[in-house]
């Protein structure tokens, strides 16, 4: 395999992916099967959190104390339950195609960064056609903050394309996604295509903040600059 130039690491919910309220369905169905009784998640703000954050903050919210043997089954009820309510999630507009150019391209290494736990990725990866982009990445199971998950997202993308000196971007969509690369040193294109608009990104420090992912050359160019390296396309 030669060795990319750069590597990208995405987020999917509002990133790549639109669930349609997928996550809260499967999480307030695994949540009412596990602890009895409703999460109330449709009250909790996701954007930018992991899985386990959210599930951890909805117990809080009701004086709840998820127990260590309580937590394999509510994930993996979690999981059971976004299978059935995944079906409605697709890739965002231009996101496909413009994932498929990345991936045909020798200078890129595309990796994943995202809050879902990594059984919950591929369900939603898998609905939105989008299961076989994405060779390594960082999950909500790996690390309750964003910081920690993407932590380990960035090693396993150096060690996976031994490309360790080559520049490395995150895409996402929420000042957390830019807060988390900023914290551990790298640069963030934000796109607004979640619940955030451009200026509420840029006022969060985003180095880039594209309307979408809908003009790839847009997003190349972006790249371009804040690597410091060109990134044909």
């Amino acid at each position: 395999m030669e060795r990319p130039t750069h590597l990208l690491i995405f987020d999917l919910d509002g990133t790549v992916l639109d669930g349609h309220g997928a996550g809260h369905q499967a999480m307030e169905r695994a949540f009412r099967q596990v602890m009895g009784q409703p999460g109330e998640f449709d009250h909790l703000d996701f954007a930018g959190r992991t899985d386990p954050a959210m599930l951890h903050l909805a117990a809080e919210r009701l004086g709840l104390t998820i127990a260590e043997d309580q937590w394999p089954r509510l994930l993996n009820a979690f999981v059971t339950a976004l299978r059935e309510t995944a079906g409605a999630t697709r890739a965002l507009p231009g996101v496909a195609a413009l994932l498929r150019h990345l991936a045909s391209n020798p200078q890129v290494g595309l990796a994943v960064g995202t809050g879902n736990v990594e059984a919950g990725a591929a369900v939603k990866l898998q609905a939105a056609g989008l299961s076989d982009v994405f060779p390594v990445g960082g999950y909500g199971s790996d690390g309750e903050s964003r910081e920690a998950m993407l932590a380990v997202a960035v090693a396993r993308t150096r060690n996976f394309y031994q490309a360790n000196d080559a520049p490395l971007l995150t895409v996402g969509d929420t000042p957390r996604d830019v807060a988390a690369a900023h914290a551990l040193g790298f640069r963030c294109i934000a796109v607004a295509t979640g619940r955030y608009g451009q200026p509420n990104l840029e006022a969060a420090g985003a180095d880039a903040a594209l309307p979408s992912l809908e003009d790839a050359a847009a997003f190349y160019r972006a790249v371009s600059r804040l690597s410091g390296r060109d990134l044909s396309d």
